[in-house]
C-alpha cells in the first residue's frame, strides 16, 4: 500500500476488491492528509460503500442503497440513502464535472 505525499496529483488505483481503476484526486488526497490518514485506499468508491452498507445491515440497522440514474449521462448509479427528490443525483465523474468539489455518497454500478 502506498502512502500519501504532500503536493499530490490525481493517481489511478487498482481495487483489491474488484480490480477496477478508480481516481485518488488531489482533493481526497489533501482530505486523508488533513486527517493524518497515511494510506491510501484500497477500494473503490464503489466497494467501500457497498462494504460499508453492508457492515451497518449486520449491526441490525437498516440502512437503504437505492439505485438511480445520473441527471447527465443516465449511467446506473447507487447512492446508501433514500433521495428526496430537491437534489439532483450524479454519477461520480459527472459530479465533479459540475465542481461540486469531493463526491460523497454515490457508486456507479
Amino acid at each position: 500500500m502506498r502512502s500519501i505525499t504532500s503536493g499530490a496529483c490525481d493517481l489511478y488505483l487498482s481495487c483489491s476488491d474488484c480490480g477496477a481503476s478508480f481516481l485518488f484526486s488531489s482533493a481526497e488526497q489533501e482530505f486523508f492528509s488533513r486527517y493524518n490518514l497515511m494510506e491510501t485506499p484500497k477500494r473503490c468508491h464503489n466497494c467501500r460503500t457497498i462494504r460499508r452498507v453492508e457492515r451497518y445491515s449486520k449491526s441490525g440497522r437498516k440502512r437503504p442503497l437505492t439505485a438511480l440514474f445520473c441527471l447527465d449521462c443516465k449511467a446506473l448509479v447507487y447512492v446508501p440513502f433514500k433521495p428526496s427528490g430537491i437534489k439532483p443525483v450524479y454519477c461520480r465523474s459527472c459530479m465533479h464535472g459540475h465542481g461540486h468539489g469531493q463526491v460523497s455518497r454515490v457508486i456507479e454500478a
